[in-house]
């Protein structure tokens, strides 16, 4: 049914203003009598001077059902007139329309901003963690840097009072704190977790630019100003880990890794093919000179046995690599996927995938089973899980490899940081040539 089918009747005592009713449509006026009503449709009238013509233009207001009525269509048509007549041309309740949104518009975008320069670094934080755990596979250690050290300083400042003299504030208090929650080891923070407490802070910053303030307004960033992080200058760590694993310390590892007792496992657990799990991740690592990680999410799909090929994917510089597996290290391989041939990923703990940070309790309870770590204060004299990885590179540097062939398996961006296993390699020849 058309428009011109319906019958306009004008409103008493209301000039320019008419209506028409919808055939099927009704609406309450009064919700407390419930009475019913067919729906109105409200329009103006009113004439426009144009170019020295006279025309008559009429514009739908809207239903009553909307919340229209002949005195709000009488309101909007005296508007539309007095702009008329203040602009000297043509007026329309459509660019009304038009000009009251944008107004609103830029109205919100106003109000955003204003809670934008408002904003603490507690709600950047809660921000950047949704933004993390969506893009970052180590957001878990961007957010335990955040929990105990970012957030307890800097939580209760809005980011705009965040200055590079604050951030200096907070270096100098994380050079105070205690590393370990016995409060009897007064274990300082290390330099290089001071460092990266400054680089999660500086990225909450930089990430703040493409992170929406609210998911609703996707256009109005987290953080529009500058990055007080980058003035601060990172202290250089000058110290590197440099004890790497004899041939003996490798097999005794190995051997306790399959000591139940040593590995304190639950008792349901307490099978050979659990403790194996363990073994099998240090031996790949030390075959192979994957970090923790990549060993523990490698699965099947990424594994061509056939071909000598495993390909880690999702490392810690962004890249994939691929590796390749000696002798112990692909009998290994062999025996899991008889073993796990319908499983997804290759080391399994528990008949779940195995944790990073289960693995690392583990590995450090064999050290100290051994002892390999007794007289030594400084986390960077200590074997960990990483001095696995170191092990591989300088052997492999031992046994003649070129330097540019390791830089592509350890998955370096700079040959800079693969050259420091040259210099393991020397200090681990001269040591055996004093024995």
């Amino acid at each position: 049914m058309t428009e011109k089918k319906f019958k306009w009747h004008s409103v008493p005592g209301v000039i320019g203003v008419r209506y028409r009713e919808h055939p099927d449509r009704t609406f309450s006026p009064n919700q407390s009598k419930r009475t019913k009503k067919p729906d109105q449709y409200f329009s103006i009238r009113y004439k426009i001077h144009d170019n020295g013509i006279t025309k008559l233009r009429e514009e739908g207001v809207g239903w009553a059902s909307e919340g229209f009525s002949a005195a709000r269509a009488a309101e909007l048509r005296a508007l539309i007139l007095q702009k008329a007549d203040e602009l000297g041309r043509p007026y329309s309740l459509a660019e009304y329309r038009a000009r009251h949104e944008e107004n609103l518009k830029e109205h919100q975008a106003q109000s955003i901003l204003m809670q934008q320069r408002s904003c603490t670094f507690e709600h950047a934080c809660r921000r950047y963690l949704i933004w993390a755990k969506a893009n970052k596979k180590s957001w878990e250690n961007d957010e335990t840097i955040i929990r105990l050290h970012l957030r307890p300083f800097l939580g209760h400042y809005r980011m705009v009072d965040i200055t590079p003299t604050l951030i200096e504030a907070l270096r100098a208090h994380l050079k105070t704190k205690i590393a370990s929650n016995n409060p009897t080891a007064r274990k300082a923070l290390s330099v290089s977790t001071i460092n990266h407490c400054i680089f999660v802070a500086s990225k909450i910053f930089t990430q703040g630019r493409l992170i929406p303030f609210r998911d609703d307004m996707p256009e109005i960033p987290l953080w529009s100003g500058g990055n007080p992080c980058q003035e601060i200058k990172l202290q250089k760590s000058t110290a590197e880990r440099w004890r790497i694993l004899t041939s003996d310390q490798e097999s005794e590892i190995l051997r306790c890794a399959l000591d139940l007792r040593v590995l304190q496992v639950r008792k349901r657990y307490r099978t050979i093919n659990h403790a194996m799990a363990f073994h099998d991740v240090i031996l790949f690592s030390l075959h192979t000179g994957a970090r923790l990680d990549e060993a523990c999410s490698l699965a099947w799909k990424f594994v061509d046995l056939e071909a000598n090929r495993i390909r880690l994917v999702d490392t810690k510089n962004g890249t994939d690599r691929t590796v390749f597996a000696d002798g112990p290290c692909m009998d290994m391989l062999l025996r899991r996927q008889v073993h796990d041939e319908k499983e997804d990923f290759v080391f399994w703990d528990s008949n779940r995938p195995m944790n990073d940070e289960r693995m690392t309790k583990v590995f450090t309870r064999i050290i100290r089973h051994l002892g390999y770590n007794d007289g030594y204060t400084r986390d960077e004299d200590k074997i960990v899980f990483h001095s696995l990885r170191h092990t591989y590179a300088t052997r492999q540097i031992l046994a003649g490899m070129n330097i540019l062939v390791l830089k592509k398996l350890l998955g370096h961006k700079s040959l800079q940081t693969t050259e420091r296993y040259v210099h393991l390699a020397e200090e681990f020849l001269a040591s055996r040539a004093l024995r």
